[in-house]
Parts: C-alpha cells; structure tokens; sequence
C-alpha cells in the first residue's frame, strides 16, 4: 500500500460497463496500492473529494504494510508491544477473528511476513528469499493470530515481530468505508471500483466483465500487468483431518445449561441443541461482573453460532472468537461437560 494520489474528476463513461448512467462522473486516484474511481450520475463536490481521500489516507497510514510510517509497519520492527488502532479496527480484525476461527487458522493476518518472503515487499521486488533467510524464519516459526496477538477493543498487544497484511478483507472494507461516505453525502447510484473489489449502488443493473487467466486480452477488459508467480494463494499449513465418525449415526441431546468459569470471578452460561452430534443451535448468558469482561463476552455469544452451528460437536475446540480468548476456553470446558452428559 502506498501513499494516495491526489485524484481527478472528468465526465466519462462508467468503469464497470452500464454504470450509474451512460454519462456520469468519474473521480480516479491511487491508493493503497492500486487505482481506484468512483462513478456517479452527479459530480462530486470538492470537499466530498477531500473528504474520500482523507479517508483513504488514513486507512493506509494506520494499515499498508509498504509505508514505513504506518501504524502496521511501526509493529513489523517491534518486538512485542501494545499499539492503539482507530475504531474501523474493531470491524477488521472482528472479521479476522471469525475466519481465523472457521478455517482453523488459514485465513491469517499475519501472513505478511510470508508474502515478504515471496518477494511481495514494500519494494516489490517479486524475488524471492534467499534459501538462508527462509531457513532462519522456518527457525523462529510461523507467526499465528491465535497466538501471538491478544486484542482488546482496539488495542493489540503483540509478543513478538509481527508483519500484518489486511488485503484480504481489507481493500473491501475501505470500498464499503467510501461508499458510507457517499451515501451520507446524498449519493445514492455509484460504483466503487477498487481495482476490481466493486460496490454498485442504486436500482438499475449493471454488467461487469471479468478477465479469464486463460484468455489474458479478453476485449471486454483492459489488459493488465501480471507476474504469475505471485498470483496464487498463501494460506497457513492446512490442519489435519479428523478422525472418521462411525457410519453408524449417534443421536446424542443435550439439555443442561452449563456455566463455567471464562477467567478470574467471571462465568458464562452455555446451552447448546444437539442432533445426531451437529450442533444445530447454541446460546451464551454472559454472568461477568465488570463492564469490560461483559461485553467480551457479549461479543464471543453473538459471534459463537456463526463458528459451531452446523458442525459436529467433537470437532469444536475453539481458539479465539471476537477477539477474545478466555471466553472460547470456558466454552470448551462446556463442550466437554455436554458431550459427558449427552453420552450418557
């Protein structure tokens, strides 16, 4: 990510084919990275423009990995540390919580440094590591959001060299941060092109073209700058699979609500509905004491059925959901209470 460019307005046609209308406006500049416009039926004002680029001016001085000024850059040279982050924070890295926790760890954050090795740096070089340096960081082992980061609120503590790369969320996210922008400022039909992470808003449909990795030059889109070693996906070490469950189905219920200790003087209650070993519904009761405990738990009870409804109670042993640790353990604890009971 790199500094924004001043943008330009012109009247043209829409980016994405059928846009707002056949003659709008287009507002381009450079951003994190990559090229972005907006397209309107209306111009935009001056001072909306400013507002759009201080917007993304600020998402990439707290989040772009490629300026060494950055909040996420100051983090890459420390060696642990506390770091305060804006509010936007509580969204982003809520996100990277949950699809940590539901793909057990291979949508990580903390890629980055394994991007740096692919040569994916701030200085783009697209060469690779040398064979020594990858040895020493095989050496130090790979970096984990469920391990090495505790966040509360928008406070992340670190206890190691961490290097994080929001893309994967991030760019959408500052597209739907832009067109919120938009939509308080009275406009209601536009796109938001990030470079291909597109939000269109208003009643009338659009077309977009799409560019086949088999036909390069399709006609239908422009062609691009593209190095093939570095389009494929990085993902943490996939977890082993587990252990087959008999073919014979096992109707386990389980009625007890249990409550459990999440942390010193705090517990939560835990009732979960079983049917044939799938976890079909659960439900949290936060009992924390102190305001801050409360609303960890308060975020872990609405942010918990989207991790384990639908999937079979010995498969759940969570990590961190929310942003939050303790509660996941005492939860854990329950499961275990509950799979004894429903056994029984």
């Amino acid at each position: 990510m790199n500094d924004v460019r001043p943008g330009s307005e012109q009247v043209s046609g829409p980016a994405v084919l059928g846009g707002p209308q056949p003659r709008g406006s287009r507002f381009a500049f450079d951003a994190i990275g990559t090229h972005w416009q907006i397209d309107t039926d209306e111009p935009l004002s001056a001072s909306l423009r400013s507002h759009l680029l201080d917007r993304t001016r600020r998402f990439d001085a707290t989040y772009s990995r490629f300026r060494p000024d950055s909040l996420v850059s100051r983090i890459a040279t420390a060696d642990g540390g506390r770091f305060e982050f804006p509010e936007d924070s509580i969204n982003l890295f809520g996100l990277y919580d949950r699809l940590y926790t539901a793909t057990e760890g291979a949508v990580d954050p903390l890629v980055g440094r394994e991007l740096e090795l692919l040569g994916y740096d701030p200085a783009y070089s697209l060469t690779p590591a040398p064979d020594e340096v990858r040895a020493a960081e095989r050496t130090r082992g790979r970096a984990s959001w469920g391990a090495d980061v505790d966040r509360d609120g928008t406070t992340l503590v670190t206890r190691r060299l961490l290097v994080i790369d929001v893309r994967a969320a991030g760019k959408g996210y500052l597209v739907d941060l832009l067109s919120a922008i938009l939509r308080e400022a009275g406009h209601t039909r536009f796109v938001v092109d990030g470079s291909g992470d597109l939000l269109h808003a208003g009643e009338r449909a659009i077309r977009i073209g799409l560019e086949s990795p088999s036909r390069p030059r399709s006609p239908a889109v422009p062609p691009r700058t593209r190095t093939a070693r570095t389009h494929r996906p990085l993902r943490a070490p996939a977890p082993p699979l587990p252990a087959p469950h008999p073919a014979v189905a096992r109707t386990r219920t389980a009625n007890t609500p249990w409550t459990v200790s999440t942390g010193p003087g705090d517990r939560v209650g835990v009732s979960v509905t079983l049917e044939d070993d799938e976890i079909t519904a659960v439900d949290i009761t936060p009992h924390a004491t102190d305001e801050t405990s409360l609303e960890f738990q308060r975020r872990f009870a609405e942010a918990v059925p989207a991790v384990v409804v639908g999937r079979n109670i010995d498969d759940v042993a969570l990590d961190r959901v929310a942003g939050n640790s303790h509660t996941p353990d005492g939860f854990n604890d329950a499961l275990e209470k509950i799979k004894t009971e429903a056994s029984g």
